[in-house]
């Protein structure tokens, strides 16, 4: 069933290692946890990994439209196809964007 389903988990932002002063956590948006699984995607890859501080991207990391990329692929949604908006104004749902090769 996994090789037919694809699920995904991501959260919209990171958040500090530490508690600030009125004991919650601040936003990181330049690190989050996101994990994609099944779809027929390799299995047991990690891509990219933070500072020892979770503070930014330490290697590989990954951007918002590859995710995109990535999901239209295992879904055979064209990169190129074209939408209207509300004004009938064509718009390419995708940016030039490549899915995750590893």
């Amino acid at each position: 069933m996994l090789d037919e389903v694809l699920v995904l988990m991501l959260g919209e932002k990171g958040t500090t290692p530490r508690v600030n002063k009125e004991f919650g956590r601040d936003h990181w948006p330049d690190v989050y946890l996101l994990m994609i699984a099944g779809g027929g995607l390799d299995r047991g890859q990690v891509l990219g990994s933070s500072t020892r501080h979770s503070e930014t991207p330490r290697d590989r990391p990954v951007h918002y439209h590859e995710i995109l990329a990535t999901l239209y692929h295992q879904l055979v949604i064209a990169p190129d196809h074209v939408v209207a908006d509300g004004l009938g104004r064509p718009i390419r749902i995708m940016p030039e964007a490549e899915p995750f090769h590893e």
